[in-house]
């Protein structure tokens, strides 16, 4: 004889597994998870600008590093390998990343395609979400979202500041909540999307990572999980 309150294991299954899943972080749409479009270059000065066919949002990865100061004439090593983006400086060298999704092609300064994307943010979550691989030393982040594209040229709507800390060398979260998007920016027609790894001016840095997500809220995973436990119990009534 069951009790009223032993639930039964089909329905303690299905709670288990939501419960599971609550747990990770999901992703409603992923950007970018560096599983293709491979490079690899090494640089002592001036910039490395690629733009990479791939497996991303809008079909291209545009990728970017520039040297800011190399006194010791240093490598800088920029690479995207399966499942990984990263950026090496060598000691006393400063220099800052960049990765963009929207943009069709690149010759020279001032001579930039541009794509028109036009995606509703909105629909597929409420955050878009970096996962880092590590960090090695203190750096900010900079989300850009484009829209209204004029020209061939996206119209910058926002820029969102995340100030990622040091010494972290297993996987961790950063994340920018549309609900701290400032400018005025249009969510629902988004054109391009830019981040960009700031060092500040502090050389010898590295950092890598694993990808680039637009995620849901972590309460709406939550509520489904917690709908599902209340219908167990009333099926023991």
């Amino acid at each position: 004889m069951i009790s009223r309150w032993q639930i039964p294991r089909s329905i303690a299954a299905l709670i288990f597994s939501w419960t599971s899943l609550i747990a990770q972080p999901v992703a409603a749409l992923v950007i970018d998870d560096f599983s293709d479009g491979a490079i690899a270059s090494t640089i002592t000065t001036g910039s490395y600008v690629s733009v990479t066919p791939a497996t991303v949002l809008g079909g291209k990865r545009f990728v970017a590093a520039v040297i800011t100061s190399n006194p010791l004439d240093r490598d800088v090593d920029v690479a995207v390998t399966p499942g990984l983006f990263a950026l090496d400086t060598g000691t006393l060298t400063g220099a800052f990343g960049q990765l963009g999704y929207g943009i069709d092609t690149f010759t020279g300064p001032g001579m930039t395609t541009y794509l028109d994307l036009n995606v509703d943010l909105t629909v597929l979550g409420d955050r878009i979400r970096l996962e880092f691989a590590s960090n090695d030393l203190p750096q900010s982040v900079d989300l850009l979202l484009y829209n209204n594209l004029q020209s061939g040229v996206g119209v910058l709507g926002s820029v969102q500041t995340a100030l990622v800390a040091g010494n972290q060398f297993a996987t961790f979260f950063v994340d920018f909540p549309f609900s701290g998007v400032n400018g005025g920016v249009d969510l629902t027609t988004i054109d391009q999307i830019g981040v960009n790894f700031n060092f500040k001016g502090e050389p010898s840095r590295d950092f890598a990572l694993h990808s680039i997500s637009i995620v849901p809220e972590p309460s709406t995973l939550s509520i489904v999980g917690l709908g599902i436990a209340m219908l167990g119990r009333r099926r023991l009534r």
